[in-house]
């Protein structure tokens, strides 16, 4: 997987200082409203135009909960916790 340096940041979760970005789905760098998901503390976020990171509105949250490539990350994010969200 390649990583795409991204500007410095913080997770808006967990605080956690970001400097890259990978896209587990396809070999593409991260667009503007594109949605991540934090390896440490499992929030998602979207990309701004600037590529930083800001939570979602509630309606972007309501999509994103049927969208099986989400599912897959937070079931992923999980096992890799040890089977319990954070």
């Amino acid at each position: 997987m390649k990583v795409f340096v991204i500007p410095k940041g913080k997770c808006p979760g967990c605080g956690l200082d970001l400097l890259g970005a990978t896209n587990v789905f396809t070999k593409a760098r991260p667009r503007p409203g594109d949605t991540t998901m934090c390896l440490e503390c499992g929030i998602v976020s979207i990309f701004t135009a600037d590529l930083r990171l800001r939570t979602p509105t509630a309606r972007e949250l309501a999509a994103l909960s049927n969208d099986p490539r989400m599912q897959a990350m937070a079931r992923a994010h999980t096992k890799a916790r040890g089977g319990t969200k954070q």
